[in-house]
């Protein structure tokens, strides 16, 4: 059983070499696929973050840091269009500015 299947296959990739463009298409596709790959990075960096802490108790504060920290998230430095217009990060779009924590007066729902 494996004999014939040994010969099978010696003679398949034997009729294989012998189209040259075949072969020229086969490692052309083998190089896309190995370049693509090489070249194709599925990290997210600089996220446009906005954080917007209406709690201010200790674990929001440790949540925002927690965010502020990692390298995903660029906060404050390329600023959301969907962020709120209130923010002065926000209005001056394109404008490099360190945002740590942004406040927000407490209202009653009515």
């Amino acid at each position: 059983m494996l004999l014939r299947l040994r010969v099978a296959c010696r003679k398949e990739f034997t009729q294989f070499f012998r189209s040259k463009p075949l072969v020229i298409l086969v490692l052309w596709m083998f190089a896309e696929i190995a370049n693509c790959a090489w070249a194709l990075s599925l990290d997210v960096r600089d996220l446009p973050l906005l954080v917007v802490d209406q709690d201010q108790s200790q674990a929001s504060r440790a949540l925002g840091e927690r965010f502020r920290i990692a390298p995903y998230f660029a906060h404050g430095s390329n600023c959301c269009p969907t962020a709120p217009t209130r923010t002065s990060a926000c209005s001056r779009l394109g404008t490099p500015t360190r945002l740590s924590r942004i406040t927000t007066p407490a209202s009653t729902p009515s």
